[in-house]
């Protein structure tokens, strides 16, 4: 019972603190899901870091010296509580943040994070000291229900009812009696173990295993147990890694198009840990010729929304990328049972699972975003699982032929020959979105911040060619290349849209008064086209790649410069710089301040709260205009705006703008929008132009919604 409730108890920290701890500091670096995939890999690389600890050890030490080091360890461990991280990393690397947030970790939960990565394999190697008769491999699935129950108590239990702060010092309290717990359990095998260590047994652990399965009459000739051979461990990893790459995969599917948010962190990392728990809790729970049909139905359905994401509504998205996900896991994992060794090789096993885990997220973190520079790991993972189920068929018809079984069933080979046209169908799929992607562009480039593609668009007027800025499905801005149209403000930032009214009819610039104007986001630096000499515009942009395509490629910027407007722009998150240059009594004291800084659908949450709308405050004039950009596809944002600007005092209105047929204004060259204003300017209300634009919130109008950097609930404001 000590050893069940202790894994179960470890397994339950090791999942509940990263999404505790990704959350943390998911403002410091932007709100990017890349920040996500990073502590995943952080994670995993512990994980995998742990295990090889725990099966060196289990191997290589005896039973006395393995449980004194771990017991040190553990109380080494209890003087890094608690695991808050420190202000003093809240800073952001300007081109790619990912070692300074893996250094984060490291320094501020390595140590808690490797012990509890230790515990479920060598708390299996003790099990097997003490009841060898007994199978260790149900507590692996006891570990998994753990990690189940940790990721969905997250944000449905401790995010709703827990400030942040409070999370820290729950989880750490918590570690200190698992710490004490897993010393006990250390304890009392070293107390049992006292009289076979006097004897100086061999200190393998196999040996010790069957010394008890004697005195338990439950003899094991260990001649007749076969070492695993080397496609037995490729096989293990390869299914570990590309289970590992589905997860990060479709978890960055998900929130680019809505938000990095711990839900949609949770649910795919639930589904994957799920699968582990199907598996190993009983092997008869997997039945190949189910799944691989399911499979199949997967992979087909996930290109059809990655072909035609617009036309899935976001409910159906999320439910096809997870149907796909479970069936993805629980092919690989599946089989990982059906190739599990004899216990001798426990250790060996589950670091190699881990291994396999390791290396996914290396290639979904580190390497994809250097050798691609579109997204493409979706597609690769999903060829992948279709490929080694086929490496598998083909692995077991060879060991078959060796030992003269020769018959094969006919659904076996119908399931192999559809598998490998599935898995021909993603790798056309792959190479003709490749091609497709790269047809036409300018420039197609990726970072730790996305991926972004330059493109023309003819037309048969020469007048309306346009180049566009886009990031997956979502345009960025336009630029018309025609010397007399360039200067147009484009897609959401016509003169008739929100941003397009701030600007235009502010009672200073009505006055023939100079703006200073703030924009968050720069995109194409489309709002630079509404600047007039003497006029002063700031933009904060996270991206370096978008600062230097908006320079190399687009003349908004330059064009506002040669007309006298004074343009500067700050790399970085900009609630970080923002909040630097108040400290530093820097206040930028705009006119106008447009947020614009969503990428694709999805929203940094951290620039829609109360203590964020505090800091552009500070930043604005007391007769200001914040103006928000919300357009979006899955979600409604107005309510969260209006609960912070009635907080403040400050009125907020809804702007929305539908492109109509113009012959001098190509439809396509604009794009509905909805931007809030949030002011108490009255004369900027009382303009004509501006009143008739302005709509009051609908009677039916969701209820206001606060949101703080403790607390923000991404299921209330769904349409």
């Amino acid at each position: 019972m000590m050893y069940a409730i202790t894994i179960f108890l470890s397994s339950f920290l090791l999942f509940q603190v990263q999404p505790l701890v990704g959350k943390y500091i998911l403002p410091w670096f932007g709100g990017t899901p890349s920040v996500w995939s990073v502590c995943l890999l952080f994670f995993q690389l512990m994980l995998l870091m742990g295990y090889a600890y725990a099966h060196l050890i289990a191997r290589r030490l005896g039973t006395r010296t393995q449980t004194l080091l771990h017991m040190v360890m553990l109380a080494a461990s209890l003087l890094l509580l608690p695991i808050t991280p420190s202000e003093a990393w809240n800073s952001i690397s300007l081109s790619n943040p990912t070692w300074q947030i893996l250094g984060l970790l490291i320094a501020s939960v390595g140590a808690q994070f490797f012990l509890l990565s230790t515990t479920a394999p060598l708390l299996q190697s003790w099990y097997l000291r003490n009841y060898p008769g007994k199978s260790p491999f149900r507590l692996y699935a006891l570990s998994n229900a753990g990690s189940l129950l940790a990721l969905f108590t997250f944000p449905f239990v401790f995010e709703y009812w827990f400030r942040l702060h409070t999370q820290m010092i729950l989880w750490s309290t918590t570690y200190a009696a698992f710490a004490i717990m897993c010393g006990l359990s250390a304890w009392q095998l070293f107390r049992r173990n006292q009289s076979l260590e006097s004897l100086s047994a061999p200190k393998d652990i196999v040996v010790q295993t069957t010394h008890f399965a004697e005195n338990q009459s439950a003899e094991i000739n260990l001649t007749d147990v076969l070492s695993p051979s080397l496609m037995d461990i490729l096989l293990w990893l390869g299914l570990a890694a590309f289970g590992s790459v589905m997860l990060l995969a479709t978890t960055n599917q998900m929130c680019r198009d809505v938000a990095a948010v711990p839900f949609l962190w949770v649910l795919p990392l639930g589904i994957y840990l799920l699968t582990f728990v199907i598996c190993f809790d009983r092997e008869s729970w997997y039945q190949r010729n189910r799944f691989s049909v399911m499979l199949i139905v997967g992979v087909f359905m996930a290109c059809a929304v990655l072909y035609k994401t617009w036309i899935f509504p976001l409910t159906w998205q999320v439910v096809i990328y997870s149907f796909t996900l479970l069936v993805c896991c629980m092919s690989c994992h599946g089989e990982l049972v059906k190739l599990k060794p004899h216990p001798r090789y426990l250790t060996l096993f589950y670091l190699t699972i881990s291994a396999g885990g390791a290396l996914g997220g290396i290639f979904v973190t580190l390497v994809a975003p250097v050798i691609f520079d579109m997204y493409m790991e979706y597609e690769i993972g999903l060829a992948g699982c279709c490929l080694m189920i086929l490496l598998i068929f083909q692995h077991e018809r060879l060991q078959r032929k060796s030992s003269d079984q020769i018959r094969i069933e006919w659904f076996r080979i119908a399931m192999t020959r559809l598998a490998v046209c599935v898995s021909c169908i993603v790798l056309v799929w792959l190479g003709n979105t490749f091609k497709t992607t790269h047809n036409g562009k300018i420039v197609a480039s990726r970072n730790f911040y996305g991926a972004l593609q330059l493109a023309p668009e003819d037309s048969h007027d020469p007048e309306f060619q346009r180049l566009k800025m886009s990031h997956g499905s979502t345009i960025h801005g336009f630029q018309y290349q025609a010397v007399k149209k360039r200067h147009e403000p484009t897609l959401y930032y016509v003169k008739e849209s929100g941003i397009g009214l701030a600007l235009e009819h502010h009672p200073r610039r009505i006055e023939g008064e100079n703006l200073r104007i703030g924009v968050v986001g720069l995109g194409t630096g489309t709002l630079a086209s509404y600047g007039t000499s003497g006029d002063y515009i700031c933009f904060y942009e996270i991206n370096p790649l978008v600062i230097e395509l908006a320079d190399k490629h687009f003349t908004f910027i330059k064009d506002a410069i040669a007309r006298g407007v004074e343009v500067e722009d700050y790399l970085g998150d900009a609630r970080i710089v923002m909040e630097r240059q108040v400290e530093q009594a820097n206040r930028q004291r705009f006119d106008v301040l447009a947020v614009d800084a969503f990428t694709s659908d999805a929203i940094p949450v951290h620039l829609l709260t109360k203590e964020c709308f505090d800091l552009y405050w500070k930043h604005l004039k007391h007769d200001g205009i914040l103006a928000v950009h919300v357009s979006n596809r899955y979600l409604d944002l107005s309510p969260v705006i209006r609960k912070i600007a009635e907080l403040f005092g400050k009125e907020a209105y809804g702007v929305y703008y539908q492109p109509t047929k113009d012959k001098d204004r190509p439809e396509k060259a604009f794009s509905p929008s909805e931007w809030i204003l949030v002011t108490d300017n009255n004369d900027f209300l009382s303009h004509k132009t501006v009143k008739t634009a302005l709509k009051p919130w609908p009677v039916d109008a969701p209820q206001p919604l606060l949101w703080t950097d403790d607390f923000s609930n991404i299921y209330s404001v769904l349409r």
